[in-house]
């Protein structure tokens, strides 16, 4: 119990010296495996994940036996050293799905096996394009990397419970992920998959994508928030349908410049920056302090029906998971901030209509009653000064919430 304080302490100071220490005396240890899916064109492709699994002690490091498994999707990175497999305990501490080893180091206090997949992209696959937002695929890359993890896991002779069950959990993109995960189980999987997953709940922070309501209340903001975003969408999309429905798209057509198309790309592909420096370099290029949509694209592009248009738009329905062809039939938490300008509330409102009580939807109108008193302690001295206000503020509070409500009361 002493470790799980000493993190959420940590993580308030954001002492990066007491980080490092931390990793050393944590009971769990970490490896990194490549596992072959598939890409967008369904051709074999090595992927990999970062497996956490405890340990008897920080000393001791024989493997303790297996509770449950925690299924941790990563949100939306754009360097690769912010991906599972590259990131450091150093990594934006504050934002445990980013540095998913410190997350990975408060669950194993609870016997959890903590399984981080590298999306298409990144990790051992980052020559190629992650295709964002491709939905279906990045859950079948994300259940593939389960089972190699568990089949990895049961070679090294490392006992899991036989009632073992798994957490499936994200924010942001890794909530989106989340969605999608707990969808291909249920309408695409096998049964001998599910049953190997063994599925108890989700929990999306910020997750649902209508990729076409976000893009069109993006077209309404005179400033974006996460600006790289939208760059890495179009990308996205183009390498996820480049020979579907975005066939005959000119991406040159649709971007302000040719030169900035060009530009925007290499850094996007070189996967050197994060997204923080990339919206500051998409700033600087245009000389301001902050863009709108009408900035990085042509007006023209998003406004008429021609083929172009209609082709973003196929592309953009084919990521959404709220078109009424799916409702969950296992129990999922959705956590929302209403005034989010990142992942518009809205998507997550509209989610929770069309689910119905087959979801939870919480935002920051609930009461958030924490069980554990050093996790509610943490909590208010982080916002003793102002209130929660952010899309990072509330991945906060999303992981403080899964952690003290489920992992607390195993």
């Amino acid at each position: 119990m002493k470790h799980i304080y000493t993190l959420l302490i940590m993580i308030a100071c954001c002492n990066m010296t007491w980080a490092a220490d931390l990793v050393k005396r944590e009971y769990c240890d970490f490896i990194t495996i490549p596992y072959v899916s598939v890409d967008a064109e369904n051709n074999p492709i090595v992927l990999s994940a970062l497996v956490c699994y405890p340990t008897v002690s920080d000393r001791d490091k024989t493997p303790d036996s297996i509770k449950f498994v925690v299924l941790n999707n990563h949100p939306t990175v754009m360097s690769d050293a912010q991906a599972p497999t590259g990131a450091t305990p150093l990594d934006a501490v504050t934002m445990l799905n980013v540095a998913p080893r410190g997350a990975m180091n408060l669950m194993t206090t609870e016997r959890a096996l903590v399984i981080s997949c590298d999306y298409l992209g990144y990790g051992y696959s980052k020559n190629r394009l992650h295709p964002y937002c491709n939905h279906t695929l990045t859950a079948r890359n994300v259940i593939d990397g389960y089972l190699a993890a568990m089949d990895t896991i049961k070679a090294r002779g490392i006992v899991v419970d036989k009632d073992y069950y798994t957490y499936n959990v994200g924010y942001s993109q890794g909530g989106s992920v989340t969605m999608a995960v707990q969808k291909y189980l249920e309408t695409e999987a096998s049964q001998k998959v599910r049953d190997k997953v063994r599925l108890k709940k989700s929990f999306c922070g910020a997750g649902p994508y209508n990729l076409e309501y976000i893009f069109n209340d993006l077209c309404t903001q005179e400033s974006l928030e996460y600006s790289c975003a939208l760059p890495l969408t179009l990308e996205g999309l183009y390498a996820a349908y480049k020979e579907g429905c975005m066939k005959q798209v000119d991406l040159d057509s649709i971007y302000i410049t040719p030169e900035f198309h060009k530009a925007v790309k290499e850094v996007i592909q070189k996967k050197e920056m994060t997204t923080e420096e990339i919206c500051a370099w998409i700033n600087e290029y245009f000389g301001k302090t902050s863009v709108s949509m009408k900035d990085i694209f042509k007006a023209e592009s998003l406004s008429n029906n021609g083929p172009t248009n209609r082709a973003l738009k196929k592309a953009l329905s084919k990521c959404n998971m709220l078109d009424g062809s799916w409702i969950p039939e296992t129990p999922m938490v959705l956590f929302s901030y209403t005034q989010d300008e990142v992942v518009q509330y809205g998507n997550s409102e509209q989610a929770a209509q069309l689910f119905g009580d087959k979801v939870k939807l919480i935002t920051e109108k609930d009461t958030l009653e924490y069980t554990d008193a050093t996790i509610k302690a943490v909590m208010q001295i982080m916002f003793s000064k102002k209130a929660p206000s952010s899309h990072s503020d509330y991945c906060m509070l999303f992981f403080s919430y899964f952690i003290d409500g489920v992992l607390r009361q195993q």
